[in-house]
């Protein structure tokens, strides 16, 4: 409890301190994605949402179900190194400069959603 009390201190005095501006959206972020790192299902709700999302913004008249977007937006979430190519869906299918964009976001925005849930996955365990 205090810890969050804490977090909701600094994230205050950062939004009234002009130049603190970074520090204030970091920690707005941290609150809303994970709770400040105490609740491993709110990262992992996150996480599910912008893979839908990013199926959502990929998918077009290809002729792929969405399931199968949803599951190459999850696979390119988690893919640190080598992301999953388009051909591995259908042959012949080339991706716009709007969803390769969306790929960028997910291929971001994937690891810290994962490394929040396991930072609040550590934290409760170590309670």
């Amino acid at each position: 409890m205090f810890y969050k009390a804490e977090m909701d201190a600094r994230r205050h005095a950062a939004r009234r301190e002009t130049r603190r501006w970074p520090e204030a959206f970091v920690l707005a972020g941290y609150r809303w994605m994970s709770g400040y790192g105490t609740r491993a299902w709110l990262a992992l709700v996150w996480f599910v949402v912008v893979g839908l999302l990013g199926a959502m913004f990929l998918y077009g008249n290809s002729g792929i179900s969405h399931f199968e977007w949803f599951l190459f937006s999850v696979r390119t979430m988690i893919s640190f190194f080598d992301p999953p190519q388009v051909d591995d869906l259908k042959k012949g299918l080339d991706l716009n400069t709007e969803q390769e964009t969306v790929r960028l976001i997910l291929r971001l925005a994937g690891p810290v959603l994962l490394a929040q849930f396991v930072l609040a996955v550590r934290d409760r365990v170590a309670r």
